[in-house]
């Protein structure tokens, strides 16, 4: 990478789009039947053919998609999606210390360790805490390459480091485990702590000890199969993959009775089209769907989620009291460090160390779904994350809601539950406490009029991987409070929804396809953007300076060529050098008197220039060995005046910049306010008006499912039977009017 090199900052993003179209137009299937019955006029009666509708509706086509693409005959070229559980269970620090290396005589701290996937993040910060530890608490981030298996680490300088993880297995599990060494642990005068380290430990990988912590993951049923739209930039036609694209055509029919075709021909008019790397068919719930058959789905669906996680409801009362107490050590065992550095210094003796805190992890359950890959199938990336921490059960009297009716189902969210990630950084250095959230909702399911029960769902996260480590994770706050469908979709598990019963079942077969569009756009930075070439400027500016003025130009420090000789170069070197360090110090003063009048609003920037003004001159008076009183009078100076109506004009701006920020700000709060109430007005009108639509082909009034609707006998012999009546009003016209008859000609001929 050259010194001038462009800084590629990739974004990504997920767009999903409900098939059936807005929910307040969406068919209600069961009306839709009754009424066709009544129109078409057809021999059924009202139970045939609501029997017979069901029985040939949405959810048997896609029972029978499901079946038919299980078939690799069928669907081999994309798949069935692989669906594992896996179970990060709650890991006692303590209990892994023993299988850490470390010097004889030192002791191991773990302070926390977690189990889960194969996640590269883990790898690039193992690697920042051994070869920069000094960058571990600044900014770096990390990017993985799976075609390479490398792993590529910028940090805040703009460099860049390229290594290959060791042992990094995709399909493997993981416990990470975090610790330090502590050097004399006996001795409370010359104790002292090392720096953050990271253990990772493949789980089977010979070491049965920690192997058993673990429980290994398991396949959890079967999910729906997706089709692909567009992989990798390119449509699935017939040109580009002639197979794949013979199978989806067919499974896209099979699933929506649709075009396949009409699909691809509605995404080429898309105007952001070269930003949509993938796009895939995909059938499941969205977490704040409207459609009250599709929250029962989710109700059942978190339900067999609680009976799989690793620990029954009673984990979420164990980690909460575990949280309350390590506050209570971690407290105790602070005011003893705080105590033993005072005792370093010739203090009185702390005594012996207390216990040591360790983090109360929570457990982590993860479902991942993804493609199946190898030499016979294509490679579509579909990957899908579902994560949550707990799930608990209870039961209640009387409405969950008022005016709630017997087989409502709804989700509210209940706010966070706060832990705390870190609490002890290297050599003894206490760091901020990071709190965690655990989102939490609780989804309601009013069972009788006179009770409900209902779930509690904790800390449950929903994540799209798009491209390169890149992902759009998207939490239940999001999701609840969008406006449209959102992203969150719970995917379409066949076990659970084989539980369902056929009329919720068949409802949710009108509203459960999406098409989820990935997208990621690489922008480039310009190099003159990045921090490196900023500090190449402040030189470059500090090299014609020195030129101008002959080295005899005045900074923060005193002139440039004093700073530079009082640093032990000479000549012109020692102007350039000093020129450098001057603009450094000045940077610096600016960036702290900024820090420290931020917020003074407006008035802000005319404090800091009027400090700026005093510190130069204070510290020019140092550097020359004058005086370092004040001298007013240099405010009225022309550099200074135009210094100080600069600092009233930036204050202006910034008032009117705080002013509109706060208009955005506000302008944001109603959005949000429009969203919420349009929901409630939503909500309001489907319970007093009904869900849907009736849906009704012209067709259906002629023609059945499968056959022409026979005309009854009834009906025949009222359309075709003249009574006597009729037949002697017929000869009294034709005998009064023969005249007209006789001389009037045939349509044939008229």
């Amino acid at each position: 990478m050259g010194l001038f090199s462009n800084d590629k900052i990739i974004n990504v993003a997920a767009t999903v789009y409900n098939l059936a179209g807005e929910e307040k137009n969406r068919p209600q299937f069961l009306q839709s039947l009754v009424v066709r019955n009544i129109l078409s006029g057809t021999k059924d009666s009202m139970g045939d053919s609501i029997r017979k509708g069901y029985l040939t509706g949405p959810a048997m086509r896609l029972r029978q998609f499901y079946r038919w693409a299980r078939d690799p005959d069928n669907y081999g070229r994309v798949g069935m999606p692989i669906g594992k559980l896996a179970s990060g269970d709650e890991i006692n620090p303590k209990s892994v210390e023993i299988y850490i290396p470390h010097p004889a005589g030192t002791d191991v701290w773990s302070q926390h360790a977690v189990a889960g996937v194969a996640d590269y993040s883990y790898w690039a910060e193992q690697w920042v805490m051994t070869h920069r530890p000094s960058q571990l608490d600044k900014a770096w981030a990390a990017t993985h390459n799976r075609t390479t298996g490398k792993i590529t680490i910028r940090f805040s300088d703009n460099s860049t480091v390229l290594f290959t993880p060791a042992d990094f297995n995709t399909k493997a599990t993981y416990i990470y485990i975090y610790y330090i060494i502590i050097t004399n642990p006996q001795n409370n005068l010359t104790i002292s702590y090392g720096s953050d380290q990271l253990m990772i430990y493949r789980v089977g990988s010979g070491k049965p000890g920690l192997d058993v912590l673990v429980k290994s993951g398991s396949d959890y049923g079967e999910f729906f199969p997706f089709i692909p739209v567009r992989i990798d930039n390119e449509f699935v036609t017939s040109k580009t993959r002639p197979k794949t694209h013979a199978q989806v055509t067919k499974a896209y029919r099979k699933a929506t009775g649709g075009q396949f075709s009409d699909l691809v021909k509605s995404l080429k008019d898309n105007d952001n089209l070269d930003d949509i790397d993938y796009a895939y068919v995909v059938f499941g719930v969205s977490l704040n769907v409207v459609e009250p058959a599709c929250k029962r789905y989710l109700y059942t669906f978190f339900e067999k989620l609680m009976f799989s996680q690793t620990h029954g409801p009673q984990a979420h009362q164990k980690w909460v009291a575990s949280v309350n107490l390590w506050t209570d050590i971690y407290v105790n065992w602070r005011r003893w460090k705080a105590h033993q550095e005072i005792y370093q210094q010739g203090g009185s003796d702390p005594g012996p160390q207390p216990a040591q805190p360790v983090i109360p992890e929570p457990p982590r359950n993860t479902i991942h779904i993804h493609s199946k890959y190898n030499s016979d199938t294509v490679d579509t990336d579909y990957d899908v994350h579902l994560s949550w921490s707990f799930i608990i059960n209870g039961t209640g009297t009387g409405k969950g809601r008022p005016g709630a009716k017997t087989n409502d189902c709804w989700i509210v969210y209940t706010g966070v539950n706060k832990y705390i990630k870190k609490y002890y950084s290297s050599a003894s250095v206490f760091s901020d406490a990071d709190d965690r959230e655990l989102e939490q909702f609780r989804i309601y399911w009013q069972r009788s009029p006179n009770a409900y029960t209902y779930l509690d769902v904790i800390g449950m996260v929903h994540r799209n991987e798009i491209y390169d480590g890149k992902s759009v994770v998207t939490g239940v706050r999001e999701a609840l409070e969008s406006a449209d469908e959102s992203g969150f979709i719970v995917p379409l598990h066949y076990e659970t929804w084989r539980a369902t019963p056929i009329l919720d079942s068949s409802q949710m077969g009108t509203a459960c396809t999406f098409l989820v569009l990935n997208s990621y756009k690489v922008t480039k930075k310009k190099w003159y953007q990045t921090t490196l070439f900023r500090i190449v400027l402040i030189i470059i500016i500090a090299v014609v300076t020195v030129i101008i003025t002959g080295g005899a130009g005045v900074g923060l420090l005193g002139t440039h060529l004093a700073v530079g000789t009082a640093l032990g170069f000479t000549a012109m070197t020692a102007a350039i050098v000093g020129a450098v360090v001057n603009a450094m110090a000045a940077l610096v003063l600016t960036t702290l008197i900024e820090k420290v009048t931020a917020g003074f609003g407006e008035l802000g920037p005319i404090i800091a220039a009027v400090l700026s003004i005093i510190i130069g001159n204070v510290i020019g008076g140092i550097s020359t060995g004058t005086s370092v009183a004040i001298n007013w009078n240099t405010f009225l100076t022309a550099d200074n005046l135009l210094k100080l109506t600069e600092a009233v004009g930036a204050g202006i701006q910034k008032g009117i910049q705080e002013a509109t920020m706060k208009i955005v700000e506000d302008m944001g709060d109603l959005a949000k306010q429009a969203n919420e109430e349009l929901a409630k007005v939503e909500e309001a009108f489907f319970a007093e008006f009904g869900y849907g639509k009736i849906m009704i082909d012209p067709m259906e009034l002629f023609v059945d499912a499968k056959t022409i609707v026979a005309e009854s006998p009834t009906t025949f012999l009222t359309r075709t039977t003249l009574t006597g009546s009729e037949i002697a009003e017929m000869s009294m016209d034709m005998l009064s009017n023969f005249a007209e008859y006789s001389i009037k000609l045939p349509n044939a001929f008229a």
